[in-house]
């Protein structure tokens, strides 16, 4: 019996019905798998929401926090032991719940498949919101490495390009879309500031909760790509103390110059015979890095500038300036330590009419401190080491001009900037682009 074979006709026909029926088999699947997972965080929420209540119940405020991921060590560990047989997490390693607390309410939050923001709040309840962050086009997780025990509101540094590896070309030309959240949706977003927009760019965000001993691990994401996105940077909100002088400023007893500046439009000035007073917003301790731009203008032979730093006991440490070396006055407890004739001088010498950035680690529970200075090119000129010092804390910064024959000659400040520090900083990369 002869049989008939399949015409290539037909054979195209039932291979292109196969191609469209799997298609929807894998669409089905997504589907479900999909709606599975976003049962499972409806539920886990409700259980965190209910475990928060009972907490709260027993006597307790709620966990005061500004934002940290669910499951985290720190993040509600340790107060809902008692009320969850196990803390739960997103079934998606990408995505996170989220706990935000000013100790009278609280909202946890997570992002559905659909990339809506499905949020509880003690004050509106349950609900699904449109992430404030829908309009920015692509986002990275933002990947950290942390040796080190867990940090709380940290500044991370980023190096961000514009290309690849970075904004994969899709950011504005001075970074002002970028934005930074601890949720895919967006909701609970980080303050940043940007240090430099000029490929790759230099920010630096403020992280609520960053876990110890972690390798490559998501905690936060940034979010790019809208055209009409002004910048949100903000110096003030994402460091300890900043004062870049473009407006108002702690500072007291100089002048805002705009002849000579280093970043923005204004920086702040010294003439002889001056002194200035830096307050810090809160005094400083454990851990920390002051940076100061500042330019210095030439002197007059055998003068000297002096910037003392300051505990609320008055103790302090000294950085004396001598013609164009820092150098060490005997008199002083100063920095670094003096050498056997009293006097001790840095080389090679800080250069006058240029702007170097002065970096200081200071670590009042060990009470050393690390001088580093760097020039424009950010090449590390000057560093001294792990020198002892008396302060137990630092709540402001003193500087004076020794009047001399020489009375025009002011020296600038720019950026001033305090952060936290540890001894092995957190470090960052990206993973694959999304979009949003």
């Amino acid at each position: 019996m002869k049989h008939k074979a399949f015409t290539l006709i037909e054979l195209l026909i039932v291979i292109a019905i196969v191609g469209v029926l799997s298609g929807f088999i894998f669409i089905s699947m997504s589907s479900a798998t999909n709606a599975a997972q976003d049962a499972r965080r409806k539920s886990d929420l409700a259980n965190i929401q209910k475990a928060l209540m009972m907490y709260q119940v027993a006597g307790n405020s709620y966990p005061v926090s500004a934002g940290c991921t669910i499951g985290d060590t720190g993040c509600l560990d340790t107060e809902l032991v008692s009320y969850l047989t196990i803390i739960p997490t997103d079934p998606d390693a990408t995505k996170h719940y989220t706990y935000v607390s000013d100790g009278d309410t609280f909202t946890i939050s997570t992002t559905l498949s659909t990339n809506v923001s499905y949020v509880y709040n003690t004050e509106t309840g349950w609900g699904e919101v449109v992430g404030p962050l829908d309009a920015w086009d692509y986002k990275k997780t933002v990947l950290i490495t942390n040796s080190g025990t867990a940090l709380t509101d940290y500044q991370v540094k980023l190096t961000i390009p514009a290309g690849a590896g970075g904004c994969e070309n899709h950011c504005k030309a001075d970074f002002s879309d970028l934005r930074f959240a601890t949720d895919s949706g967006g909701v609970t977003q980080l303050n940043y500031w940007i240090e430099s927009a000029t490929t790759p760019a230099i920010v630096w965000v403020k992280v609520p909760s960053i876990p110890g001993s972690i390798t490559n691990q998501p905690v936060f994401y940034m979010f790019y790509g809208n055209a009409e996105a002004a910048t949100a940077s903000s110096g003030p909100d994402t460091f300890i103390h900043f004062d870049d002088f473009e407006g108002t400023t702690t500072a007291t007893g100089g002048s805002i110059y705009t002849s000579v500046v280093y970043a923005g439009s204004k920086s702040y000035g010294k003439t002889d015979g001056q002194a200035a007073t830096f307050t810090m917003d809160s005094d400083l301790t454990g851990q920390v890095n002051l940076s100061l731009w500042m330019y210095l203008t030439a002197r007059g032979f055998g003068t000297s500038r002096n910037i003392y730093f300051y505990s609320t006991t008055n103790q302090y440490f000294q950085l004396h300036h001598r013609d164009s070396d820092w150098s060490r006055n005997g008199n002083y407890t100063s920095f670094p330590t003096h050498n056997s004739s009293g006097s001790y001088a840095f080389t090679p010498s800080m250069a006058t009419n240029t702007w170097y950035k002065t970096s200081l680690n200071m670590n009042f529970t060990t009470k050393q401190a690390s001088l580093y200075v760097y020039n424009t090119a950010n090449t590390l000129v000057i560093s001294r080491t792990n020198q002892a010092i008396t302060n137990d804390n630092l709540d402001r910064i003193w500087h004076s001009n020794q009047a001399d024959s020489n009375t025009s000659s002011p020296i600038y400040y720019d950026n001033l900037i305090v952060r936290k520090i540890v001894d092995t900083e957190p470090t960052s990369s990206y993973g694959s682009e999304q979009s949003n």
